[in-house]
């Protein structure tokens, strides 16, 4: 048995980078996910792209920068396979202007794309675990973010998810269903 079997892991920011590499990863130690993006062809294309996994990847184009639409993402993800054990948010625009240069703009869409994206979906995630009565993960795709494991929450640093993504890019490119040989 793998170590995710049978568990359901919810991506914000799944169509692609961090978020796309944690999902192999995940659909590879068992898990479920669903993948989550504010445009509908990056998830289709990250399904395209881990179609070996068939029924196992959901996915759910979606805002979730307000709380209603982070509670729909949470629900949807219920919907589809039961619960949420583990949530990864890995979405976020951050523009690379000096800090002088920063207009209101781009704090509106840093605080849109990856603050309250994170904030709403964990927010759900962790209502419905508490509410399950089992607990589950939250990690968050940062320079160091929260993972919680009911009651006490530990961080968890980013090196873990790079080495994980790194491992997941060398095991698909070695073992990726398109190449191997028959």
């Amino acid at each position: 048995m793998t170590k995710f079997q049978d568990k359901v892991v919810l991506i914000t920011g799944g169509g692609g980078g961090i978020g796309k590499a944690a999902a192999r990863r995940f659909l590879e130690e068992g898990a479920s996910v669903v993948l989550n993006s504010r445009r509908q062809e990056v998830l289709d294309r990250a399904k395209d792209e881990l179609a070996a996994y068939g029924e196992r990847v959901g996915l759910v184009a979606a805002d979730a920068s307000n709380r209603p639409a982070g509670q729909e993402l949470v629900d949807q993800a219920v919907d589809a396979f039961g619960r949420v054990d583990v949530v990864v948010n890995s979405t976020g625009i951050f523009r690379v202007v000096p800090f002088l240069d920063q207009t209101e703009e781009h704090v509106e869409e840093a605080l849109d794309s990856i603050l309250r994206p994170t904030y709403y979906v964990t927010q759900a995630a962790v209502r419905q675990m508490v509410d399950r009565g089992e607990g589950g993960a939250v990690v968050t795709s940062a320079r160091c973010g929260p993972s919680t494991r009911s009651p006490r929450p530990r961080l968890v640093p980013i090196r873990r998810l790079r080495r994980a993504a790194t491992r997941s890019r060398r095991t698909s490119r070695s073992s990726s269903p398109r190449t191997r040989s028959a």
